[in-house]
């Protein structure tokens, strides 16, 4: 599905640029779907897997290292909180 987003932009590309042609707007909507494979089919054979779940940021190491450092912080602050309802508390 990420083949038939369009980028827009100055250019009038995708589908900000035809929805004031009724006849291109249709063409568009009924070929995305034929686009989408046919470009999903050029980045197989080029060895070009865009889908890959490493690739996405939150998976990277370093960003599992980062967010498992601020739960430690999160999970630090918890439990330094004192409790209210506690009756041995001076």
């Amino acid at each position: 599905m990420k083949h038939l987003k369009s980028h827009g932009g100055a250019g009038g590309a995708g589908i900000s640029g035809i929805t004031r042609n009724n006849a291109a707007y249709l063409r568009w909507v009924l070929t995305t779907h034929e686009r989408s494979q046919c470009l999903a089919a050029t980045f197989a054979m080029a060895d070009m897997h865009t889908y890959s779940s490493d690739l996405h940021r939150d998976v990277s190491k370093a960003e599992i290292k980062r967010s498992q450092h601020y739960v430690n912080i999160t999970m630090e602050a918890f439990s330094n909180f004192l409790d209210p309802f506690d009756s041995s508390i001076d």
